[in-house]
């Protein structure tokens, strides 16, 4: 073997492990959005001072709307992070308060580039196993005819802080008012229904006799609401006696 065919394959297996260590580091980590966020997608820009000093500025990204920034979006990071300290002035272009760290993220289905907090409570990590190019919009349905939206939420210890935002709600039945039957009862935790004479009893497969069952009565007049949830069953009983839609949501 020649010195030449040695320094060739040399170099082809440098390059060979250059590119699997590119692609063995992408980045995998991924938010979701939880609400629209337009005003906390920033860009980031220095310039020197009279003093010849390093300033930074932090603006909303050029083109960023609600409707591109809508809640949903998946954001990916790039690679890139801001850090106080390291990178001047990381002011919030609205509120001027102070950032401490930024992520670089870009958004595949705007294709918009940016910053965020991933701190915020309009971020929520998202699942890290998929695949840097993934196109959320391609997904296959699955059996279910759900797509994949996330991981559930499965505890039996507490849950601290903060608030359930549970809008919007797209379960069968929101919005129409069904009650079911005991030979066909519903299969969904919220919907909506009638109050017939200040009373309804409410069929769905969710219920059980130590469910939460929160109801809101849509009446100008106040009156009291009580609630007996059974096995399969819940039953809504009002002292106004009138005859109006109510929504329900069952909490296991």
């Amino acid at each position: 073997m020649t010195h030449l065919h040695i320094l060739l394959g040399i170099y082809i297996y440098s390059r060979m492990s250059s590119v699997s260590s590119a692609y063995a580091s992408v980045p995998r980590r991924q938010y979701v959005a939880s609400g629209v966020f337009t005003n906390n997608f920033f860009s980031y820009k220095t310039s020197l001072d009279r003093s010849l000093n390093t300033r930074g500025t932090l603006a909303i990204v050029s083109g960023a709307t609600d409707l591109k920034c809508a809640a949903g979006h998946i954001l990916r990071e790039n690679g890139k992070k801001l850090q106080k300290g390291t990178h001047p002035d990381l002011l919030d272009p609205t509120t001027q308060a102070q950032y401490h760290l930024l992520i670089g993220v870009y958004d595949i289905i705007s294709g918009l580039s940016g910053f965020i907090d991933p701190n915020s409570p309009l971020f929520a990590p998202f699942n890290t196993d998929k695949s840097y190019q993934h196109n959320l919009a391609a997904e296959a349905l699955d059996s279910s005819g759900l797509q994949e939206a996330g991981p559930p939420v499965y505890t039996t210890g507490n849950i601290s802080g903060g608030k359930i935002n549970v809008s919007p709600y797209t379960a069968a039945g929101v919005g129409v008012a069904q009650t079911g039957s005991s030979n066909a009862p519903l299969t969904t935790s919220a919907g909506r229904c009638t109050l017939v004479l200040g009373s309804n009893i409410i069929y769905t497969t969710l219920c059980t006799p130590t469910s939460m069952v929160l109801v809101t009565v849509n009446n100008a007049t106040p009156q009291k609401v009580s609630v007996v949830p059974s096995s399969g069953n819940f039953a809504v009983i009002t002292d106004a006696g009138a005859s109006s839609y109510f929504n329900w949501m069952v909490i296991n």
